[in-house]
């Protein structure tokens, strides 16, 4: 179904519109937000990076204590929202700083980030709905319920598509993270 050339297409496209559509942003900033003070761009990008943080952590905290409360899904949605609302801040912090290359790559990142997580849902309702069909025939064979279970767990989690879509996506996430660190580094040293 997704195939690694659908995928590596999709992401060559957004890194070209990307490139291309940047440019255009550039440009298209008025004068007004160009003034916007330091010290209040400094807090639009402080809320995205809690944002971030607290995507990552409510997930990534759901995933390792299972018994907490909220279904994996109910954690995904807020780590799909707190995501996407922390682009919007950390363009208003970028401001007019995207002529720099550190700036650039790290916005970049963010949003291939964050359309590798979009991708991801795609991927994984065509999962759950294969692994759905897959648990009905099973069901149907006459295997019990347990039998069945452990099954649909190995097939998840060895599932092609999801796999390709989770390390692609971890691997930006990843690049985003260090991007991220060094331009809090050259921004506290260079005092901007």
């Amino acid at each position: 179904m997704y195939t690694k050339l659908t995928l590596m297409t999709a992401l060559i496209a957004i890194i070209l519109i990307l490139v291309a559509g940047t440019e255009i942003v550039i440009d298209q900033m008025t004068d007004q937000h160009r003034q916007l003070p330091a010290l209040l761009r400094h807090a639009f990008g402080s809320v995205g990076m809690l944002l971030v943080a607290l995507s990552l952590a409510g997930y990534m905290i759901k995933k390792s204590w299972r018994d907490l409360p909220w279904m994996q899904s109910e954690w995904l949605h807020v780590h799909q929202w707190f995501s996407a609302l922390s682009v919007v801040f950390i363009i208003a912090h970028a401001g007019a700083g995207l002529g720099a290359t550190l700036p650039l790559a790290t916005i970049a990142f963010m949003f291939l980030t964050l359309f590798s997580g979009f991708v991801g849902r795609f991927v994984f309702r065509s999962v759950k709905n294969k692994l759905a069909v897959l648990r009905g025939e099973l069901t149907q064979s006459g295997l019990s319920p347990d039998k069945v279970e452990d099954i649909i767990v190995v097939a998840a989690a060895t599932d092609g598509a999801m796999i390709m879509w989770r390390t692609v996506h971890r691997v930006l996430s990843l690049i985003l993270a260090v991007i991220l660190v060094a331009h809090i580094i050259s921004a506290l040293y260079y005092g901007g």
